[in-house]
C-alpha cells in the first residue's frame, strides 16, 4: 500500500522503518513539528550526508510558517526563535 498524496511516494513498511533509524535530535525535531513529516524523506536527507543541524533549523523555519499558517500571526510561537 502507498500514499497517495505528494511527490514522495512510500508504503507504510518502509515508513515504519525510517521512524526509528534517525538520530535522537532529529527524531525530536519531526516529533515535535507542528505539522507531520515523513520520516522517511528526512533520514534519506541525512544519510545522503546534510548535516543533522541543517535539516532541524529546516524543521524549525516551516514550522514557523505553518504555525502562522495554522493558528494566526498573533500566535506567541509565531516569532522567530533565537
Amino acid at each position: 500500500m502507498s500514499n497517495s498524496f505528494g511527490e514522495y511516494k512510500t508504503t507504510i513498511d518502509r515508513e515504519f522503518a525510517a521512524h526509528d533509524r534517525p538520530p535522537p535530535r532529529l527524531r525530536y525535531a519531526v516529533h515535535v513539528a507542528v505539522l507531520a513529516w515523513g520520516r522517511e524523506p528526512i533520514l534519506d536527507a541525512a544519510e545522503a550526508g546534510i548535516p543533522v543541524a541543517v535539516i532541524i533549523r529546516s524543521i524549525r523555519d516551516q514550522d514557523l510558517r505553518d504555525t502562522r499558517r495554522v493558528y494566526g500571526p498573533s500566535h506567541p510561537e509565531v516569532q522567530p526563535h533565537v
